[in-house]
């Protein structure tokens, strides 16, 4: 590969990035994905846990100055996020309560942030 034979370049390999790279190579891309660090998942492969508040009321309680759009997102949006999760072959276990508001499921956001996840 050429500098510059690249469809998406992806800067940062923490989970959002490569969920980013890995969506990306499912539709067909080329990815590339860079990392200062020296090792990559970011903050979320020691979570264990992907979270968030069962309804919009609770959300908005807990997160009341937050975007909208992107809270709705992802209390609504969710489940399909955890199918996919679970469509790269990585278990997630069954919902359970988080903290004293939210549902989440437990995974192993290491192998989530393996490279050849994806």
């Amino acid at each position: 590969m050429q500098a510059g034979d690249v469809d998406l370049l992806v800067i940062g390999a923490g989970m959002a990035g490569l969920t980013a790279g890995a969506r990306a190579v499912r539709k067909g891309l080329s990815v590339t994905i860079v990392e200062v660090g020296a090792d990559v998942g970011g903050s979320a492969r020691f979570a264990g846990y992907v979270w968030t508040a069962p309804d919009h009321d609770v959300m908005d309680r807990h997160n009341p100055r937050g975007d909208v759009a992107l809270k709705r997102a992802l209390v609504d949006r969710f489940d399909d996020g955890i199918a996919w999760i679970r469509s790269l072959g990585v278990e997630a276990k069954d919902a359970q309560p988080i903290l004293s508001f939210g549902r989440g499921h437990q995974f192993d956001t290491t192998t989530m942030s393996t490279p050849a996840v994806g």
